[in-house]
C-alpha cells in the first residue's frame, strides 16, 4: 500500500514548477515512514523522502526515527509496572523517591507526574538554552530543583510539561536501579517484543530537518534526557507496539486499565484518550522533537494502530495517521 507517499509528493511537485510552466525535477527532501497494524498484523507499510538528504539515503521500512513525545506511553508502562509489582506507589510524594527535590516535591505525586497535573514547569523552558546546544540529565535536574514555587497547586489543574516525564524516568532509576532505558529493554520493549530504545543521541536514525531561508537545515538535538521522549523505533515496530492496547502483554488488562480509565483531561497514562462521534474510543500521542515529528493512533475496538514518522517538521503525523486508518 503506497497511497498515503502520494498524498505528500502530489503537492510538493506541484510547487515545484519551473518559469516554462514545465515540471520540474523533483527536489531531495525529508520525508516520512507509516505503518499499519491490524489485528496484530503489519499489513501496510509506505516510506518516502530522505533519511539524510547530505548523503541521498532514502528513507525505508527500516529507518529509525526519534518518536519524541510519543515516548510518554513507554515511560508511563515503566511506572505502572513497577506499582503493579509493589515496587513503587502512585500516591507517594515526588520527594519520597527524589530527596534532592525542594519541599513542594512533598505534596506533588507520581500520580501526579503521570497526568500533567503537578504544576511544575516545563524543564525546556527552564534551560533556556537551544535545542542544539548540549543539556544533560543533571543540567535539567538541578533546574526543576531550583524551582522556587508551582505554577498551580498540584492536583488542582492540567497543563502539559516534560518536566513530570523526565522526573518518572529519575523515579524508575531510584526505585530498580536500573536507568529507565536499560528497565525498558528488559521490562517492556523484550516481553512485547517490540525492537525500541531510549537512546536521545542514538547513532544511525535519520537525520532531522526544519525549513531554513535557504531550504532544508539539519536540526537534530543533543540534548540527553529521557523519560519525557527520547524511544527511537522504525514505523513497523511502533505500529506494532499498538497491540499492547488491545492485547496486552506486558502487564496484561490489569495495566491497560491503569493506562486508560484513570485518565484526567482525558489524558490516560503518556496515552490521549478521545471517543469519536459514534462512541468509538481513540487512543493516540503525538510527539514532535528537533525537526521530528510522530504519532500513534489507536483504535482498539477495530484492533487497529497507524504509525506515522517523520524527520522533517512541515508533516502533520496526525492527520497522516487517520487517513491510513479511514482508508483501511
Amino acid at each position: 500500500m503506497r497511497w498515503t507517499a502520494a498524498l505528500v509528493v502530489v503537492a510538493s511537485l506541484a510547487a515545484c514548477g519551473g518559469d516554462d510552466g514545465e515540471p520540474a525535477a523533483p527536489v531531495a527532501a525529508p520525508g516520512c515512514a507509516t505503518a499499519l497494524n491490524e489485528d496484530g498484523s503489519i499489513t501496510a507499510t509506505d516510506a518516502w523522502g530522505m533519511a539524510d538528504l547530505a548523503t541521498e539515503t532514502p528513507i525505508g521500512d527500516d529507518t529509525v526515527f526519534d518518536i519524541g513525545s510519543t515516548s510518554k506511553q513507554m515511560t508511563a508502562t515503566a511506572v505502572l509496572l513497577l506499582a503493579q509489582r509493589g515496587e513503587l506507589d502512585l500516591d507517594a510524594s515526588l520527594r519520597s523517591y527524589l530527596a534532592d527535590m525542594p519541599a513542594w516535591a512533598d505534596g506533588t505525586t507520581i500520580e501526579h507526574l503521570l497526568h500533567h497535573t503537578s504544576g511544575i514547569p516545563d524543564y525546556i523552558g527552564l534551560l533556556q538554552q537551544d535545542l542544539d546546544e548540549r543539556t544533560t540529565v543533571a543540567d535539567a535536574r538541578a533546574a526543576i530543583a531550583a524551582v522556587d514555587e508551582l505554577e498551580v497547586v498540584p492536583g488542582t489543574e492540567q497543563a502539559y510539561s516534560n518536566s513530570g516525564y523526565f522526573l518518572l524516568s529519575l523515579v524508575v532509576e531510584a526505585v530498580d536501579g536500573r536507568t529507565l532505558a536499560g528497565y525498558l529493554a528488559d521490562e517492556v520493549f523484550g516481553p512485547a517484543d517490540i525492537d525500541a530504545v531510549m537512546d536521545p543521541v542514538l547513532v544511525g536514525r535519520a537525520t532531522s530537518y526544519t525549513h531554513g531561508e535557504d531550504g532544508y537545515v539539519v536540526a537534530d538535538s543533543p540534548w540527553e534526557q529521557t523519560g519525557d521522549g527520547a524511544v527511537q523505533t522504525t514505523a513497523s515496530e511502533l505500529a506494532e507496539w499498538g497491540s499492547q492496547y488491545w492485547e496486552p502483554t506486558v502487564g496484561g488488562e490489569a495495566l491497560l486499565a491503569a493506562r486508560t480509565e484513570r485518565a484526567v483531561g482525558g489524558y490516560g497514562a503518556g496515552i490521549v484518550v478521545t471517543t469519536d462521534d459514534d462512541g468509538t474510543t481513540v487512543l493516540s500521542h503525538s510527539g514532535a522533537w528537533g525537526g521530528f515529528v510522530a504519532d500513534l493512533v489507536i483504535v482498539p475496538e477495530e484492533r487497529r494502530a497507524a504509525a506515522v514518522l517523520c524527520n522533517v517538521d512541515d508533516v502533520d503525523p496526525t492527520a497522516v495517521a487517520e487517513r491510513i486508518l479511514e482508508r483501511a
